[in-house]
């Protein structure tokens, strides 16, 4: 989650999505374009086309639902949302599009899974886990993991991106985690992510590094004319954050403090 959901209008202008994730800056243009680039990349990395019953935990305003029902088909996605207002927006948008029980969207933590899918009645094994650009954020992510194991199936695929510690990172980072609200404790160095990853029942099955794709992208982006020519005729009051994820984005890149990872999992 990168902004206040006040600011996602500005974040996404001139289009009228509502995406909130870094994006992949392969070859988009635009932020619209790189964030619905994310969203694919992740949704390929889990098989969701072939999924009968996937689960996304953090969907935020649910642009990511549209896109993948529209251009995935998967059977069923039942997505979770800790945020009150992203959860109403999701599940609003998901019911204005027509996509009735293709797509459900649930209020509750991505740590607390088991309780939000029971107390929804969602008994059935999932087949398929993501989470775009927000498991570093959850506290902590490693109860995402081990609960998420427990409700997929046998064999089921996780894809999510999110990020490591780089070979340079300093202890103070530590105080750049909080300031951007990501528990430091989920900061791991990718040896350690690996064991967490296995420790929670999943065997990890690629790992790929996109630092340049994603961080750097969205480095490019927020701290680019554009960014600044549209704060200077509508000053949201979440600008100076997206600038300044702008600018740790590039400091991460540059110093190898962070790297950011599409991780991909079996269940074990």
């Amino acid at each position: 989650m990168l902004a206040p959901r006040t600011d996602l209008v500005f974040l996404n202008s001139p289009a009228a999505t509502r995406w909130e994730n870094l994006g992949d800056w392969t070859e988009a243009k635009d932020y619209a374009s790189a964030a619905s680039a994310l969203a694919r990349r992740v949704a390929r990395a889990a098989g969701l086309a072939d999924a009968t019953r996937a689960l996304d935990c953090g969907c935020g305003a649910g642009e990511q639902l549209l896109l993948w029902a529209r251009e995935f088909a998967p059977t069923r996605i039942v997505a979770v949302e800790a945020d009150a207002g992203r959860a109403r927006s999701a599940a609003a948008r998901v019911r204005r599009a027509g996509l009735g029980e293709r797509a459900r969207v649930l209020r509750g933590s991505a740590t607390a899974l088991e309780r939000t899918l029971a107390r929804a009645g969602e008994a059935e094994p999932f087949d398929a886990v993501l989470a775009v650009d927000c498991a570093y954020f959850f506290r902590p992510r490693a109860a995402f993991l081990r609960q998420a194991a427990r409700r997929a199936a046998p064999g089921a695929r996780l894809a999510l991106s999110d990020l490591v510690l780089g070979p340079r990172a300093p202890r103070a980072l530590e105080d750049l985690a909080r300031w951007a609200g990501l528990p430091p404790r989920n900061l791991l160095s990718e040896a350690a992510y690996v064991t967490e990853l296995e420790r929670a029942g999943w065997r990890l099955e690629g790992w790929e590094t996109l630092d340049r794709e994603v961080l750097a992208g969205f480095g490019r982006f927020a701290l680019g004319g554009a960014v600044a020519r549209r704060a200077a005729r509508r000053p949201l009051a979440g600008w100076p954050k997206i600038v300044g994820t702008g600018l740790a984005c590039r400091m991460a890149v540059a110093r190898g403090l962070v790297r950011y990872v599409l991780v991909r999992g079996r269940r074990a």
